[in-house]
């Protein structure tokens, strides 16, 4: 975004390669960064006030919210999230 600032800046015409990267750095921004950062997540979750939000109550950047949806009853899961962990799971 600098060169193609600069080169504005001097009347000049911007690089191809300066143009391309700051056109898909705005295209990124715009579109897959806010759908990332509510991946899986249902529009209910992401609205819930959930355990540490308090530590971060005004960077409305730092909000992040991904879910998965698992389709199988707690006691087959719990298991399996049991085993994650500190000296756990083959970490």
């Amino acid at each position: 975004m600098a060169a193609v600032l600069r080169s504005v800046a001097h009347r000049r015409r911007p690089s191809v390669a300066a143009t391309i990267g700051t056109t898909a750095g705005g295209l990124y921004l715009a579109t897959v960064r806010p759908w990332m950062r509510k991946c899986g997540a249902t529009k209910a979750e992401t609205e819930t006030v959930l355990p540490g939000d308090e530590f971060v109550q005004d960077a409305p950047w730092a909000e992040q919210t991904r879910a998965v949806t698992i389709a199988a009853p707690v006691d087959e899961v719990w298991p399996w999230l049991a085993q994650i962990g500190q000296d756990r799971g083959g970490f």
